[in-house]
């Protein structure tokens, strides 16, 4: 599936950049900060809500304190 990008502009106007530099807070290792640097949305529902899902599962582990290391 191809992405459509987004507007710049808009991504400015959303303050992305403020998202991601939040984010990056909350890794614990470079390649993760990594990662987060290169995370832009997505325009596809179906996307989003895999995406959504991955975050909804990762929360759930670690309010369950699960070990993953």
């Amino acid at each position: 599936m191809d992405e459509i990008m987004i507007d710049p502009k808009s991504l400015k106007t959303l303050e992305f950049h403020k998202v991601l530099a939040k984010l990056e807070t909350y890794t614990s290792f470079s390649g993760g900060a990594g990662l987060v640097r290169e995370l832009m949305p997505t325009s596809y529902a179906d996307e989003a809500q895999a995406r959504l899902r991955e975050t909804g599962e990762a929360r759930a582990m670690i309010e369950a304190k699960v070990n993953l290391t």
